[in-house]
């Protein structure tokens, strides 16, 4: 698709972004919790493909986008979408209901470790409850999550850990082994730990696309 400003939902995979040239971008990782009260039910309608925000929050958008572009530093730059960030947060009335919000923050702080029986249990909700609750803010089921939030933590461990083995990363993030990390890996970004471990831009985020095309 073609867009200036897009959001991801936790369901959409690895994505080539192509320009034609010189590129100025902006990424803002915003916690599926902040993403609610920002975005609403936009979130759990994001779940194969990116969306455009400009479908969603045309108007903020559009005033962010002109403020980028007429920026000439990115001291300027980070300071708008402070602002917007800033503004969104603070005139919107939609929250998660505190229980779904616990739960949601045990998982996280788990790296997808809990299981989500144990979760439902601790709430006194039924365990298809919390999965229907899953899905309707968030737009994922909690395994799912628990999927992504494991794979999330042991691609952080592949930066911060270079000298350690992908077993004992494996083992740390929660898999029953590498090979099942490596499956997980190939699942969500299309490329195994070892080759996402070498693919690294100097002062850029993400990943070269030339890694996921020749992987």
């Amino acid at each position: 698709m073609r867009s200036s400003a897009f959001f991801a939902g936790l369901q959409v995979p690895a994505q080539c972004v192509v320009h034609s040239g010189n590129n100025d971008c902006v990424e803002i990782r915003v916690p599926p919790l902040a993403a609610y009260a920002l975005l609403g039910g936009a979130i759990a309608e994001a779940n194969g493909e990116p969306l455009s925000l400009l479908d969603v929050i045309r108007e903020p958008i559009g005033m962010l986008l002109d403020q980028l572009h007429a920026s000439s530093t990115w001291e300027h730059r980070f300071a708008a979408v402070d602002r917007f960030l800033a503004r969104g947060f603070a005139e919107s009335k939609r929250r998660v209901p505190p229980e779904l919000t616990w739960a949601w923050e045990t998982l996280d702080h788990s790296h997808g470790q809990v299981p989500i029986r144990a979760l439902a249990r601790a709430i006194g909700w039924s365990e298809r409850h919390l999965i229907d609750q899953f899905r309707v803010y968030f737009g994922v089921r909690p395994k799912a999550t628990a999927r992504r939030l494991r794979f999330s933590y042991a691609f952080d461990m592949l930066s911060t850990h270079p000298g350690s083995d992908l077993s004992t990363i494996a083992a740390h993030a929660g898999f029953s082994d590498q090979s099942h990390m490596t499956r997980e890996f190939q699942s969500f970004s299309g490329v195994s730990p070892g080759v996402l471990r070498m693919a690294r831009f100097d002062d850029l985020p993400g990943i070269p696309a030339a890694v996921l095309r020749n992987p």
